[in-house]
């Protein structure tokens, strides 16, 4: 079935999507990057020659406007030295506009190589679950493409092959996963001049501490699915936004008690951008519960709370169990003293 790429004229990011779904059939290990003003490729391959990075472009012909734009990408490109740059577009290179590539391919030091329209066709007609997705999102203009590909990556399951897959730098294999009780993932960074986002950060990793631990990553765009919410695209922040050193500080200075063993990342991806990663591991049972300042606090009456992970949403203890909870210790306590709980013998 050959394709009806002039359809996506109106909407040519459906078209990246399916494009860089595609490709991560066809390359293991590889990352999606979706766009932004200072990011110049939309998926990329880490081998031992150096990456592969595609540039997928909307383009219909090959003319002096498509030619000057992919000149400005290559330009670009060696800003990261890579091994091979793969321009991916629905239309096939002429005769005089394979000249023109075979031309600007040697002035560069890396591979170049033309994906056109053949090459889209083709890899529709080898999965047909995509091909199904591509004529449905035409007729509905819905998001179940990502679901009919998704199941084709290598999505991880648990909170370990979540690890194993952010240190080693697969970035990609977080899309298709589900928000869980081990996963949180955010779009934007944690502002600390901004007392919200900062409570925010306390809230979140006090509630892994207080669960089996888990991961807070910040970079990926979720999508709502049902009931749940699915991590859908990567989505970099700007460096320049990040503060672990701050993000730590915080942390150590309003959690109590100290979560141990955590862990803040920063994974740069390019163009200043990246995926911060914020690990807590499992506490030990007799530290818990941790607890961070309330979320109605003053200096005059200041107060606490005990966030908790449940499910996919992070919420406070209710007021009735954390009353059930101290009445327990403190009676637990009384019955080893004849005094006051706090009364030193």
């Amino acid at each position: 079935m050959p394709g009806r790429w002039d359809a996506f004229a109106s909407n040519y990011e459906d078209f990246e999507r399916l494009v860089t779904l595609i490709l991560a059939r066809d390359y293991s290990g590889l990352d999606t990057v979706r766009r932004g003003p200072r990011e110049f490729y939309d998926a990329r391959q880490e081998t031992p020659d150096g990456p592969i990075v595609f540039e997928v472009k909307f383009f219909l012909k090959v003319g002096p406007g498509q030619r000057r734009e992919i000149e400005r990408v290559l330009q670009r490109m060696e800003e990261i030295n890579p091994y091979k740059v793969v321009i991916v577009a629905p239309v096939e290179l002429t005769a005089a506009t394979l000249d023109w590539f075979d031309y600007i391919g040697s002035r560069y030091s890396f591979e170049l190589e033309w994906f056109g329209e053949s090459w889209l066709d083709r890899k529709l007609r080898e999965y047909a679950d995509v091909q199904a997705a591509f004529a449905d999102l035409l007729t509905n203009r819905t998001e179940s493409l990502l679901d009919a590909v998704v199941s084709s990556l290598n999505t991880v399951a648990t909170v370990d092959e979540a690890r194993q897959a952010l240190n080693a730098g697969k970035f990609s294999q977080l899309i298709g996963a589900h928000e869980c009780i081990w996963l949180d993932v955010k779009e934007g960074s944690y502002r600390m001049e901004d007392d919200a986002s900062a409570a925010e950060l306390l809230k979140d990793v006090a509630a892994f501490a207080n669960s089996d631990g888990g991961l807070l990553v910040v970079g990926y765009r979720t999508l709502s699915e049902a009931t749940v919410e699915v991590v859908g695209e990567i989505r970099p922040v700007p460096k320049v936004l990040v503060d672990t050193d701050r993000y730590r500080k915080t942390i150590r200075k309003n959690i109590a008690p100290h979560v141990r063993g955590l862990k803040i990342t920063w994974h740069d991806i390019g163009a200043d951008k990246g995926i911060l990663v914020i690990d807590i591991p499992v506490q030990a049972e007799t530290d818990k519960p941790f607890v961070v300042p309330g979320p109605e606090r003053s200096k005059s009456f200041p107060s606490v709370g005990v966030p908790i992970r449940d499910a996919d949403a992070t919420h406070w203890l209710a007021r009735s169990d954390l009353q059930r909870f101290l009445s327990a210790g403190w009676n637990g306590g009384r019955s080893h003293t004849s005094g006051p709980l706090n009364e030193s013998d």
